[in-house]
């Protein structure tokens, strides 16, 4: 219990002076709700900075306190920052100049918070939310409220077919498909969901990947979508999975496709790899 106390006095402390911090101009938004009213309310308020306007995002508990503070304090993608930001710009106003909608899918959208920022920073674009996790999925639609979503209840990977399923309770964040064990789940894939979403319009423009290892599994075969997108930001886990070489086959679709094809531009944003096509 003191544990618990002191944690939330430190990050009280940490979110006050974050505040400040935040002001600086190439952030986007400010959160002002301390940690501790974030888990009494199970809301937490956010400022948004170009729009003067403030709004809200759902929480359950203190993993997803953590994810929300991630995602619109440390702005972990926020490319903005990015040197090549206006190429990313370029390519976003372009698919829009054609009549066309950029395509957005979030692979492991959790409580939603990544699409919603993705919308607020590109909100002509159309979202595909993929969230595995059941209990997350619903709870997404808290928060994934603006009109041009699209929340898929499965996993995704390089090929359909049913794969096992481990919530966990105790961080919701970890939850993540395995070998053996679990709930059977459906899984979709990228081509599928791009040839679902073809009749709104669409144009693949970012993809954001968050899926707890599985990227093993989705970069395996079937990644000839990986040269439709502009942006890719995905994170790797061979941190959380030391001795299997857990992003192999992600390095190796990488280098594959810009050995045929686009180059790109490698970054690194917080725990996130930026990869960004080179069209010139």
């Amino acid at each position: 219990m003191k544990k618990k106390i002191f944690r939330y006095l430190f990050y009280s402390i940490y979110d006050f002076f974050n505040i400040f911090i935040n002001l600086k101009s190439n952030h986007n938004f400010i959160i002002l709700y301390p940690r501790v009213l974030s888990i009494i309310f199970q809301k937490i308020l956010i400022f948004e900075k170009k729009k003067r306007k403030f709004f809200f995002q759902n929480v359950r508990d203190y993993s997803d306190i953590l994810t929300v503070h991630e995602i619109f304090s440390d702005e972990n993608y926020n490319l903005k920052v990015c040197n090549n930001f206006e190429n990313i710009q370029k390519e976003y106003n372009n698919i829009l100049e054609l009549n066309k909608i950029p395509l957005i899918i979030d692979c492991g959208s959790n409580i939603g918070s990544s699409s919603v920022y993705f919308n607020k920073i590109f909100p002509d674009s159309n979202i595909a939310s993929v969230e595995a996790d059941t209990n997350s999925f619903e709870f997404s639609k808290k928060n994934i409220k603006f009109k041009n979503s699209f929340i898929i209840n499965k996993a995704i990977n390089c090929e359909k077919k049913n794969v096992n399923f481990l919530s966990d309770n105790e961080d919701n964040r970890a939850s993540k498909v395995i070998n053996e064990g679990g709930k059977l789940i459906e899984s979709t894939t990228i081509n599928e969901i791009i040839f679902d979403l073809n009749h709104k319009n669409n144009k693949p423009f970012l993809i954001k990947i968050d899926i707890e290892g599985f990227e093993s599994n989705l970069f395996l075969k079937n990644y000839d979508w990986i040269d439709d997108f502009k942006v890719i930001i995905i994170e790797i886990h061979d941190w959380m999975l030391p001795n299997e070489s857990n992003s192999f086959n992600f390095l190796n679709a990488i280098v594959e496709t810009m050995n045929k094809k686009f180059k790109r531009d490698l970054l690194i944003l917080g725990e996130n790899l930026i990869l960004v096509r080179i069209d010139e």
